[in-house]
């Protein structure tokens, strides 16, 4: 979760996909010079590089104002349990090495760690700011 990523980085893509569409349509071809080509990235980067794109990558990823219940909704999304317990049961089940099964269980546990420590801060923040 890097603010530039989900920020400016993220708007870059979609204003540069977006201008490419309209440029190789315009040109009737695949293959763009060096001109068009910063024809199409400079006013993309314009558009994507606003400081209110960027204060909107910090709050998105909660660094600022800072929101503790982002990190932890980024971490359900991208390792679902299910999925997870379903890749032990897999090393458990096949001949993978026993570094590579106890490797998991401990990712596992730090996952677990890390979130109870991020929710124990937050427990803490919560109770400071009344």
């Amino acid at each position: 979760m890097q603010p530039l990523d989900r920020g400016p980085f993220h708007s870059l893509k979609s204003w540069w996909n977006k201008g490419l569409y309209v440029k190789i349509h315009s040109i009737g071809g695949c293959k763009l010079t060096h001109a068009e080509w910063f024809q199409v990235f400079v006013p993309a980067y314009e558009r994507a590089t606003t400081v209110k794109n960027m204060q909107g990558g910090f709050r998105i990823t909660g660094i600022y104002p800072t929101d503790h219940a982002v990190p932890l909704k980024e971490l359900e999304k991208d390792l679902e349990q299910e999925e997870f317990d379903a890749l032990i049961d897999y090393a458990s089940d096949s001949k993978i090495s026993l570094w590579v099964h106890f490797t998991l269980g401990a990712c596992k546990m730090m996952m677990v760690m890390g979130m109870a420590s991020l929710q124990i801060e937050l427990i803490q923040d919560n109770s400071l700011n009344k």
